[in-house]
């Protein structure tokens, strides 16, 4: 509007200069009729034609400019990223269409605003330090900054891009700072960050759960190695013991038969002596002791597989063979309790109940150091319960104390002399029993004089069949 009052006013110039050349030059021969009128009107026929040209051509010129005008709005308006112009003291003095959205304010209320004011607690201070490097570098700084949002739950990022405008002096004029929405970048890079959280807390707990599953399954290997071990141990002692009874039995029928030729040479010499009697009488009984002891050996020695059988005459073989050397030592063995049919290793078992008599016997034997009178008693008491078997082994010993009860059935571990043993019995019975017969064995802790082992079980469903039809 304004070019085209420019545009009139110099139409309007241009006739009053033309008017008032025509009267100085055809004030005294002016006549409308004349030749000079005609030359004259041709004349400013031709300059009008001129200025209409002229016009047209500015007509054109305002026309591209206003054309070049509305590319650049649209440029400027409608760009993806957010444009502002801000004054040297940091307020909005313009900003385009994207940067309104991306601030949700309206474009009246935008302006003289701080732009610092719209990002988020501590970004502001963010954004205030690459303001100040772009001033004093005078390079352009990046820098993303989160704005602030009513919404907690969703988060609206963008990257700055501020650029200072200083003078030559090296005065700050102001800011140009462009926005671009990154917003979509950051969800990704959160969810790739939560997803490499995840798989690396996921790869963790496969590589514990690996470790663990190597370090049971090598702790399962010594165990088995250690279990092979004392099979091997528990076997060489059974093949010790039948060696000595096959060695044993020779001597013995060869005593037996000198015996029964002494009795008869007596009888044939007619010597009645009851001194030679009597003492004929203690070596038969020698002879059938250790006779029942080679039996004994022997019976111990064939169990050697997993074949049900009646543990009471088991148990009184075990007696049999210990009870005579600890009558000597004045401690009295007693058997008592069901009849239980059990279907584990018998060598396994019986060996495992020798070792813990005698570890009392080791224990009464200490007590009667303190008390010489003491009368040991070992109790072997058997209880068929409803889905297992107890075997209770007791003593009126020393007894454990509290403080070791833990590591009792640990390897190595010993309430003894170093001289007396390494401590390997009970870890062994520990293993036999639970690792090999799915068992339990413990220290019956509210037995409170001496001690006692209690060893459970668990009866098969045959056996338990047979039972009950019984």
């Amino acid at each position: 509007m304004q070019a085209n009052k420019n545009h009139q006013a110099s139409l309007e110039k241009l006739r009053r200069d033309a008017e008032i050349l025509l009267e100085q030059k055809y004030e005294k021969t002016y006549n409308p009729t004349s030749l000079d009128t005609l030359e004259l009107i041709e004349e400013l026929k031709l300059h009008q034609i001129e200025l209409e040209l002229q016009n047209e051509e500015l007509f054109c010129a305002k026309k591209e400019v206003e054309e070049l005008h509305k590319d650049f709005a649209n440029l400027y308006e409608f760009a993806p990223c957010g444009y502002l112009e801000l004054n040297h003291k940091g307020t909005i003095n313009r900003a385009n269409l994207r940067a309104v959205q991306l601030l949700g304010v309206d474009r009246g209320m935008l302006v003289h605003l701080s732009l610092s004011s719209f990002f988020a607690d501590g970004f502001d201070a963010v954004y205030l330090k690459a303001k100040n490097r772009a001033a004093n570098t005078k390079e352009n700084q990046s820098v993303e900054l989160l704005l602030k949002s009513t919404d907690k739950e969703i988060e609206k990022w963008v990257l700055a891009e501020i650029a200072a405008r200083i003078d030559e002096q090296g005065r700050v004029l102001g800011w140009r700072v462009t926005l671009v929405d990154i917003t979509e970048r950051k969800e990704i890079e959160k969810k790739l960050e939560e997803k490499e959280h995840y798989i690396k807390t996921a790869l963790k707990e496969e590589i514990a759960n690996k470790t663990e599953e190597l370090r049971a399954a090598w702790e399962l290997n010594k165990e088995h190695e250690r279990n092979l071990l004392n099979q091997r141990r528990i076997k060489s002692l059974h093949d010790l013991m039948l060696n000595v009874s096959h060695h044993w039995k020779q001597p013995l029928a060869i005593l037996t038969l000198s015996l029964a030729l002494i009795e008869d040479f007596t009888e044939e010499d007619g010597i009645n002596n009851q001194k030679y009697i009597e003492q004929i009488d203690i070596i038969k009984n020698s002879i059938n002791f250790m006779a029942d002891v080679i039996t004994s050996f022997q019976n111990l020695s064939i169990y050697n597989t997993r074949d049900a059988f009646e543990l009471k005459p088991a148990l009184s073989e075990i007696i049999k063979l210990t009870k005579e050397r600890a009558l000597e030592d004045s401690i009295e063995l007693e058997l008592s309790g069901d009849e239980v049919q059990l279907e584990v290793k018998r060598d396994s078992l019986l060996d495992v109940i020798q070792s813990l008599i005698e570890n009392s016997k080791d224990s009464i034997l200490i007590a009667k150091k303190d008390d010489p009178l003491r009368k040991g008693k070992i109790e072997i008491e058997i209880k068929n319960l409803k889905h297992t078997t107890q075997i209770r082994i007791r003593d009126n010993g020393t007894g454990i104390d509290e403080n070791i009860i833990d590591a009792l059935f640990d390897p190595y571990f010993t309430t003894k002399f170093k001289s007396k043993g390494v401590g390997l019995s009970l870890y062994f019975a520990k293993l036999i029993i639970e690792g090999e017969f799915q068992g339990e064995i413990y220290l019956n802790s509210a037995f409170k004089s001496g001690a006692e082992f209690v060893i459970e079980l668990p009866i098969a469903l045959d056996t338990q069949k047979d039972t009950q039809s019984a």
